[in-house]
Formats: C-alpha cells, structure tokens, sequence
C-alpha cells in the first residue's frame, strides 16, 4: 500500500539518481539511457510511495540477457490484505501450496450459502421427481391429490431456493468486484497524472497575480468641508495666476521708465 504522505507526489531527483547508478553496477552490459528509465518510470514511482528504498527497487528488476532491464514479474502484483487466508489449522513457521490456500472470509461464507442452498435445491428437485412419478402411477384419486399437493409445496420451496441463490451469486459477484478493484488500485495510481499540491497551485498562481493589471480605483465620496476648502483654494490659485500675469504685463512698461530715467541721469553728468 502507498505512504499517504507520497499517495500524490513525485519522487526527487536524489531517488532516480541512486537507481540509476545502481542498475549501472549491477547490469554491466546495459546501458541506463532516458528511454529504459522512461519506461521504467512507473514501477519506480509505485515503489517509492510504498517506501521502498532506491537500492530495493533497483533490485526489484531483473535482466535475461544482462542488457535489456525489465521490473521483476512478482514486484507489480498487489495482494490486499485478507485476499487470501491460510489453511486452517496452520501453525507459525509453516509452509503449505498455492492448493491451501482460503479465499477471503467474505466470500468463502458467501460461497459456503450458496453450496447449501444447491444442496437444497437438488433435494427439493428429488422429491418434485418421487411425487410425479406416484402420481402418475397412482390409481386412487385421493393419492394423486396429495401428489399434486406436494409437488406445488416443492415448486414453491425451490422458487424461494432460487431466487435467494441469486442474491448472493450478486452478492459474491460484488464482493469479488470490490477485491479487484482493490488491487488495480495501485497500479491505476502510479500512471495517472498528479493532481497539483496546494503548495504547487499557490507557485503558479502567484505569477498570474503579479501579472494581474491592478484594481480599477473607487470613487472617493469627499465630505462638504473637504469640497469648500478645495473650492477655496482653486479660488485663492486663480487669483494668484491672474495678479502675475498683470505684473507680466507691466514689465515692459517699468523697463521704459527705467531706460528714460537712466539716460536722464546720464545726460545730466
């Protein structure tokens, strides 16, 4: 089962890095290029966020010929646990065969239901049989009447027999369902996309911010007092202008008056 904490990230650089050197001393005659890592890619996803060491899932593959590099066959099979049961009765330390094996708790009750339901069955198809046979052979008519009477009671039980064997075929179709899905799971995670990390979409956004032209101002709402000072003061800046351009206007004027006085006062030295 994958790390929660690795269930959505990526293994670092550091990680491939060691595998790649360690597939390169262990396979001397194969080379270790971007495309075997490539397709290698996967695997070694799915073993870092189950927190197998660089080291463990470079050992994790095999090579027929010492060149090509393949995940060993048993690494991508996932068992979940409670999948399979040992024989009853199994004591620690010892082994037994694939043949021993229990199925999960689940459906081996499952199956045991439906096993004693056809048992079931098989009897009430026995004696459906025995009464049609008496009462074809019967001659009084009182006999055939309890035949045919025990015949519809068998009928009935082997409906209800019938229909109950199909909802737990159903049941046991969707225990076995679930267990599949189960161990797809793993495998199905390591190929999709990573869903970005909140820290991931916060790194991208931030440009987008920056970018971002900035909000159109609101209008401020000035208070009365705020308006009759700035009305003063665009008055006072008015009259201001226009005395100094009366003075600009008199310049030419003072500077004749000047020269005349000038040259008077020369005249007279």
């Amino acid at each position: 089962m994958a790390w929660k904490s690795r269930q959505e990230r990526l293994p670092p650089p550091s990680y491939f890095a060691l595998i790649v050197e360690h597939l390169q001393r262990s396979y001397r005659g194969a080379r270790i290029s971007r495309e075997l890592m490539q397709a290698l890619r996967p695997f070694f996803i799915d073993a870092w966020r189950r927190g197998v060491t660089a080291e463990a899932a470079a050992g994790q593959t095999c090579s027929c010929d010492g060149r090509e590099i393949v995940p060993s066959p048993a690494v991508g099979v996932f068992v979940a646990r409670g999948e399979v049961r040992p024989p009853r009765g199994a004591e620690r330390g010892e082994v037994f065969g694939a043949d021993d094996l229990r199925p999960p708790a689940a459906v081996e009750r499952l199956e045991k239901k439906l096993h004693q339901i056809e048992k079931r069955q098989k009897k009430e198809l026995s004696i459906t049989t025995r009464w049609q046979h008496r009462e074809q052979s019967a001659r009084k008519d009182f006999v055939k009447a309890e035949a045919q009477q025990r015949i519809g009671a068998a009928t009935q039980r082997y409906a209800g027999l019938r229909d109950e064997a199909q909802r737990i075929e159903a049941e046991l179709r969707r225990v076995r369902s679930d267990l599949n899905r189960a161990e797809r799971a793993p495998r199905l995670a390591t190929e999709a996309p990573v869903a970005p990390t909140r820290e991931t979409a916060a790194k991208h956004a931030a440009p987008a911010q920056r970018e971002a032209a900035p909000p159109a101002k609101q209008p401020v709402v000035e208070a009365p007092r705020a308006v009759k000072k700035r009305r003063k003061a665009a008055r006072e800046d008015a009259q201001a202008a226009a005395m100094l351009e009366s003075i600009r206007g008199l310049l030419p004027e003072v500077a004749g008056q000047l020269a005349v006085q000038m040259k008077k006062e020369g005249g007279q030295s």
